[in-house]
């Protein structure tokens, strides 16, 4: 719950950065992003289903930021992370 906010600030901070021209602000984002990606890395391997390997560097990007920008705001927007959490599934 708190990796994909990480992640999409972190995705809003690169243009913005080069709209203002803070480099730091980029660098800031980056970081974000790849910690989002490196948590979430490190709870996917406790899941009982793993999630399906990469098919190559396209596939990654497109799965990650589907992941984070589409498919996780539609389970929280539906209700049903709210209703996993509720029945402990979310441990």
């Amino acid at each position: 719950m708190l990796t994909v906010p990480l992640f999409i600030l972190g995705t809003w901070a690169v243009p913005l950065a080069l709209l203002v021209g803070a480099w730091w602000l980029a660098a800031c984002g980056l970081v974000a992003m790849l910690a989002a990606v490196a948590l979430q890395g490190r709870t996917h391997k406790l899941e009982k289903v793993p999630p399906a390997p990469f098919l190559g560097p396209r596939d990654v990007l497109a799965r990650l930021f589907a992941e984070q920008w589409v498919t996780f705001p539609r389970y929280v927007l539906s209700g049903e992370f709210a209703r996993a959490w509720r029945a402990g599934k979310l441990a």
